[in-house]
């Protein structure tokens, strides 16, 4: 092949990521300046004047200290995320899954 030829040379990143989102989805993303990597759900929560979260509090093993013990979690998670918009209000249900002697 010569210079002119008009196969592309591979990348040396690999392809471009696909996505599953719609037009309709980037759209919003970029009028509202959230990012990509949120779900819709997330999305739609940090849009809405309220934010609902739905919360089950207990226990699982794990060691995030390297010493396997139990950790309280919320919803099988160790310190998750919680992203909401300054203004917005929170609206938040806990169930407690804790042992009465703790």
């Amino acid at each position: 092949g010569d210079a002119s030829s008009s196969t592309a040379a591979p990348s040396a990143v690999g392809p471009a990521p696909q996505t599953n989102m719609s037009a309709s989805d980037l759209a919003t993303m970029f009028t509202t300046g959230l990012p990509a990597i949120l779900d819709k759900a997330e999305n739609a929560r940090l849009s809405a004047k309220v934010a609902k979260f739905d919360w089950t509090i207990g226990f699982s093993k794990a060691g995030p200290d390297c010493f396997l013990k139990n950790i309280l979690v919320v919803n099988g998670e160790f310190q998750p995320a919680i992203r909401v918009r300054r203004g917005q209000i929170l609206e938040i249900t806990v169930r407690n899954e804790l042992p009465n002697d703790y």
